[in-house]
């Protein structure tokens, strides 16, 4: 099976320090695979990476056997249509509603009418549970719902690949919960690949079919979750027991 997402001996510097160090990783299609790893490690940088908003010092980054490590910004645009970012803190628009955040995509990229967006907004927003609700600021909703409002926005263009960058952080357990059984929603109902990047140890567990443990740069143990906590490497053990301290 040919990978959807690779990245080969990928290295990544910022002003001297190493933060990928040559990593190797490869993301099946139609999975979820979550990348654990503590703040600093990595994590949003190989999310980045992924869709061309960094590029890498060295190593190769394919998408669907192309090599796209090398790829001009205008190349890149094509290429990011198959993709859907959640980004951390949702990063919607103050000043724009609901509807314009989430037609945002569609107006920068498509020739439809506006009735043509207004539907697709309509289901997007339905996909994620929040009918009705394209009027609103964002300063209206609660922070579980804006984390939806930027989960339909990443869908408005139908990638086959979604990116989540912290999806639960600054979520109450409830609102967790309800962000962990949308991803697991989406995957099933329209077989996209997700790759998700977290310190959230009951979400990657939970929603995954693999789990990557960034560590020092480097993927150190790639595994189900079942294999994880059966048979943990000593990094894996360190940052579960890490974990399990922090929990309330």
């Amino acid at each position: 099976m040919q990978a959807e997402l690779s990245l080969e001996r990928v290295l990544k510097s910022f002003e001297g320090q190493t933060v990928l160090g040559g990593l190797d990783l490869e993301v099946n299609p139609g999975e979820t695979l979550s990348i654990l790893g503590g703040s600093g490690t990595g994590k949003s940088v190989t999310l980045k990476l992924m869709i061309g908003l960094l590029r890498s010092d060295a190593g190769r980054i394919r998408f669907r056997g192309r090599d796209v490590t090398t790829l001009s910004e205008r190349e890149w645009i094509a290429v990011r249509r198959h993709f859907g970012m959640v980004f951390q803190g949702s990063a919607l628009f103050d000043s724009l509603t609901v509807l314009e955040n989430v037609a945002y995509s569609l107006r920068e990229h498509t020739d439809l009418g506006e009735v043509a967006i207004r539907r697709i907004v309509a289901s997007k927003l339905a996909l994620v549970g929040l009918e009705g609700i394209e009027g609103r600021l964002p300063a209206q909703l609660s922070g579980g719902m804006r984390k939806r409002v930027g989960v339909a926005r990443a869908l408005a263009l139908d990638p086959e690949v979604l990116l989540y960058d912290e999806p639960t952080t600054g979520l109450d357990p409830a609102n967790s919960r309800r962000i962990a059984e949308l991803i697991r929603d989406l995957q099933t109902r329209l077989n996209v690949t997700s790759v998700v990047v977290t310190h959230d140890l009951p979400l990657a567990f939970s929603i995954s079919d693999r789990v990557g443990l960034l560590h020092e740069g480097e993927i150190v143990q790639l595994d189900t979750p079942a294999r994880l906590r059966e048979e943990p490497a000593p990094a894996m053990q360190e940052f579960l027991e890490g974990a399990s301290l922090g929990a309330p």
